[in-house]
Parts: structure tokens; C-alpha cells; sequence
């Protein structure tokens, strides 16, 4: 478990999230919005850390996985100011755990993730506003580095 990820390369990566969720939303209503849409994947894939909100002891974190409509949903967040906004304001911790956060490289955070779907998980939500179900992250890798 690490403080919130600050890094440059991250923070870089991570900025360019909301227009391209933006771009994304607002194609959907105008048409299909396939290209956004993999615009969207692809930096999401580019990050260097898929960030989580650690629970659990230090000896044995985990994600954070959320009851919602959809069912057991695990919480992601492209940089660390969005975990630990969320862990605060969503979830009510105190600052000193809103700050602890899983950062897992993004090579191997996909295979992790999927790896959740045997407890149940259905659903990766990247900062609390878009999502992908487990089932199709593998295919949404492949196609974005294709």
C-alpha cells in the first residue's frame, strides 16, 4: 500500500481522462462512438498504475468492491486525488486511510482485476463515472492495442 500516486507520469496520463470521458459521453448521443470510446480505453490502458483503495490490514489489503445496482463493483481510480476524494466524501474514511491506495501496474492490473470476477465482481468503475464489465476487459486491452 502507497500514499496517493502523484507521480508525473501518472498525473499526465490521468489528466487526459475527463475530456476523453467527455468526448465520449457526448458521441454516444450523436452516434455510435466507437472511435471515443477506444480514445478513452486506450489511455486508460496507457496508464502506468491503476490505482485502488486499499481496505483490509497492512498485512493483507485489498480493493475496494462496492455493492451497486449492477452488483459487487471494484473501484478504480486513474490518479490518487481521485481515490482519496472519493474514499472521503463516498465512503466516509478518515484521511489516513482515504490515503492508502493499491497502486498496481497496468500490465498486470487487468489480469488481477479479472481475477475478481471468481468472487462475484462484475464491474470495473474507473473514477466513479464510467465502467467496463470484467467480462470485456480483456477484449477492450486486445482491441486497443491492436
Amino acid at each position: 500500500m502507497t500514499e496517493p500516486d502523484d507521480s508525473a507520469a501518472q498525473a499526465e496520463s490521468a489528466a487526459l481522462i475527463p475530456p476523453l470521458l467527455e468526448a465520449a459521453r457526448a458521441a454516444g448521443t450523436e452516434g455510435d462512438g466507437i472511435a471515443e470510446q477506444r480514445a478513452l480505453w486506450r489511455a486508460v490502458f496507457a496508464l502506468p498504475r491503476w490505482l485502488f483503495i486499499a481496505r483490509g490490514g497492512l498485512e493483507e489489503p485489498r480493493p475496494f468492491i462496492g455493492e451497486t445496482p449492477d452488483g459487487p463493483t471494484l473501484f478504480a481510480f486513474t490518479e490518487g486525488a481521485r481515490a482519496q476524494r472519493f474514499a472521503t466524501e463516498q465512503l466516509h474514511l478518515p484521511e489516513e486511510e482515504a490515503g492508502l491506495v493499491l497502486a498496481i501496474p497496468t500490465a498486470s492490473a487487468v489480469d488481477w482485476v479479472v481475477g475478481f470476477g471468481e468472487y462475484g465482481v462484475t464491474r470495473i468503475m474507473f473514477d466513479d463515472a464510467f465502467f467496463a464489465p470484467l467480462g470485456n476487459l480483456l477484449p477492450i486491452r486486445a482491441d486497443v492495442a491492436g
